[in-house]
């Protein structure tokens, strides 16, 4: 039997490599793949796996897929044709089992060896020759490679030609703090692009508006011999004259009710007010005390790419605007050679009320099955200051079909008030807010009546009030000092007096009780991609 299967598996490998071959154009030939053999002069300390792994990245096209040496995939798409349509049952199906063939005209073993070699230079083995060709077999062609690969260069030596103005000055100093580059480290062109990219990114949060990491150059001196590279760092001669100095902030305007379809309208600078160096556009909507906390750099101030995120990123946590777009328009004076930005930000409101209905089903382990119904009010700018309340009734029920536990039913009404501050409220002590995220203080007053079916009912009361913000993206605390619960058992049964005698246990649930208490959480989520871009 399982030589049969053998011969009958074999008999459609065969099958499939003749129906490719009559597919594949007379002048053409079906790619799969390349051979790389490395060649390591003396000196060369990486080993030939990981080499040959580096440098396979360079190579073009990517072969389809085989499975003992035939292309299996390429057979299903030439047997199930082109399809008539873009959509449909036969698209999918060519998509999914077959894949289009890969075919010599898109191979140029010279130029990727090229790239091969590329490679090498740009991870410090220079000098290194790599080269390309190809041979065919039958109606199948493979590329063949040969690098022969020299020792690796290290940084023997960091100078900045420099000019000594403040830019430069600054650059040299900055890149001798905490640089990607250092002396005694193998050369790599991703780090120098690395280290442009950090450079620039410091720049950013000193002034330097419009300068770019394609301002920066660096040039590798390999001639100094043993295997070393002198590294010289420079601005190009072709740096604009406003990326070469720090800007700070002349004025700050807000349009707090910028709408995209009306937008000239929203933009005019008539009724405008100044609140705390801030000039707004006048609106009932929002009580200017709101910006002040909310932008958190002020004209006068060096240009920050962290302040300028800072306040972007506290605009959209507050909740209260759908759109927030800020710009930034160089006033610069060519007379006193000052360098100055203008800062406008166009906030558009999103709805302020809104209302919702949810409906949920549930069943629980204790043989309960329910549902509750629930309805959401809430109001994102209620005193002008983006507070939000919001207000929520429920009522639901759970009921058993088990014979133990019928006419044992449990009904629930409830409403919960909420107001969110988006600051701190802590009395007698005042917080200057400067970070990326928002704090919040909210007030909680809830009651629910709960009654189990023939048993009692309970009354519970609930006040809260907690303070939650962000120290980083990925680090939250909630807070509550005061969280204080009153909970009263009313129209107790006979039924459940009985039921207790023989479990005195469950009298605990009629017991009329205050709690008072505080509780402190702290959340961590461990993915934070912007920890090292910010800090934060």
């Amino acid at each position: 039997m399982k030589k049969g299967g053998y011969i009958l598996f074999f008999a459609i490998c065969l099958l499939q490599a003749c129906g490719v071959k009559r597919f594949i154009p007379a002048d053409e030939k079906l790619y799969k793949g390349a051979t790389i053999k490395i060649e390591k002069a003396k000196g060369v300390k990486t080993s030939v796996s990981k080499l040959r792994k580096k440098i396979k990245i360079a190579s073009r096209p990517k072969r389809n897929k085989f499975i003992l040496g035939q292309p299996y995939k390429v057979w299903w798409w030439f047997v199930i044709g082109e399809p008539k349509k873009k959509k449909g049952f036969r698209t999918f199906l060519r998509d999914k089992l077959g894949e289009p063939p890969v075919l010599s005209n898109k191979l140029n073993p010279k130029l990727s060896a090229e790239n091969m070699q590329s490679v090498l230079e740009n991870n410090g083995y220079f000098h290194s020759v790599v080269e390309g060709d190809s041979a065919s077999k039958g109606y199948l062609i493979k590329a063949h490679y040969h690098a022969k690969v020299l020792p690796q260069y290290d940084v023997k030596e960091i100078t900045w030609v420099s000019d000594k103005s403040p830019l430069l000055l600054l650059l040299e100093k900055e890149q001798q703090k905490e640089s990607l580059l250092s002396v005694g480290k193998s050369y790599n062109l991703e780090d120098i692009t690395a280290e442009r990219s950090r450079l620039d990114m410091k720049l950013k949060t000193q002034g330097y508006y419009f300068f770019n990491p394609d301002f920066l150059m660096a040039y590798a001196d390999s001639t100094i011999g043993n295997h070393g590279v002198h590294l010289y760092l420079n601005l190009k001669q072709e740096t604009p004259v406003q990326a070469k100095h720090p800007y700070t902030i002349d004025n700050i305007t807000l349009y707090p009710n910028y709408n995209l379809l009306s937008q000239d309208k929203d933009t005019l600078n008539d009724e405008m007010i100044t609140f705390d160096s801030l000039r707004i556009k006048q609106n009932k909507k929002f009580n200017p005390k709101l910006f002040k906390r909310v932008v958190t750099f002020r004209p006068g101030s060096i240009y920050s790419s962290i302040e300028q995120n800072k306040t972007l990123n506290r605009f959209i946590n507050l909740g209260t605007f759908k759109f927030v777009k800020n710009q930034f328009t160089p006033l610069t004076d060519t007379n006193t050679q000052i360098y100055t930005l203008g800062v406008t930000y166009y906030l558009t409101p999103t709805k302020r009320k809104s209302f919702q209905a949810q409906l949920d089903a549930f069943s629980k382990e204790n043989r309960y099955i329910g549902s509750q119904l629930s309805l959401n009010w809430r109001n994102r700018n209620t005193f002008k200051n983006a507070e939000l309340l919001t207000f929520k009734t429920y009522g639901g029920l759970e009921i058993s079909f088990d014979d133990s536990l019928k006419k044992n039913n449990n009904y629930r009404v409830g409403a919960e008030l909420a107001l969110t501050f988006p600051r701190f409220i802590i009395p007698f002590v005042k917080f200057k807010e400067s970070n990326f995220y928002t704090p919040h203080t909210r007030l909680l007053l809830g009651y629910e009546w709960f009654r189990k079916q023939d048993f009692y009912t309970k009354n519970v009361f609930r006040t809260q009030y907690e303070y939650n913000w962000k120290e980083t993206s990925n680090k939250e605390h909630t807070l509550a000092p005061v969280a204080i619960s009153y909970i009263r058992a009313s129209n107790v049964t006979p039924d459940f007096y009985a039921e207790a005698a023989g479990n005195p246990t469950i009298l605990t649930n009629v017991y009329s009780e205050a709690i008072l208490g505080s509780f402190y959480s702290y959340t961590l989520n461990t993915l934070n991609p912007l920890k090292k871009i910010y800090g934060t």
